[in-house]
């Protein structure tokens, strides 16, 4: 069972790694701030994967999280490269935008221009208004 209690994580102060056991390390850094650690052995590789903060993780929780962990081990699942596939995820255009390419936006480059002289037009017919209007309001 672990070695750690709740009481002796609060009062840990000084810099350094505690070990619950199970590969359970608590790591206590220079400026004060705690974090999860489990220590695994993974095809023959030391690996440390980090749980998270004190603050997001109780003692009780990190034990059931690195209880998990060893499980997914055991099963022959690497947890490092899983959380690298979750956070690397890069989505494409097509899982996006599902319908993209049934309906292009612009088919040609003749209907950008067609739209470019539309908008043109519309522009200068505001402008023109703007100029009329301001001499209606002239008095004779």
């Amino acid at each position: 069972m672990g070695q750690l209690t709740a009481t002796k994580i609060k009062t840990l102060t000084e810099a350094g790694r505690y070990n619950d056991g199970d590969g359970l390390i608590l790591n206590v850094a220079a400026g004060g701030s705690k974090s999860w650690i489990l220590r695994v052995q993974h095809e023959g590789k030391r690996r440390d994967i980090g749980l998270g903060s004190t603050k997001v993780l109780t003692l009780s929780e990190a034990r059931i999280k690195a209880r998990e962990y060893r499980r997914l081990i055991a099963q022959g699942v690497d947890p490092i490269a899983e959380k690298k596939k979750e956070r690397f995820v890069i989505p494409t255009v097509r899982t996006l935008v599902p319908n993209a390419n049934e309906q292009p936006v612009v088919q040609t480059l003749g209907e950008i221009s067609q739209f470019s002289r539309r908008r043109a037009s519309m522009m200068n017919r505001a402008a023109v208004f703007r100029c009329l209007s301001s001499f209606g309001s002239l008095s004779h």
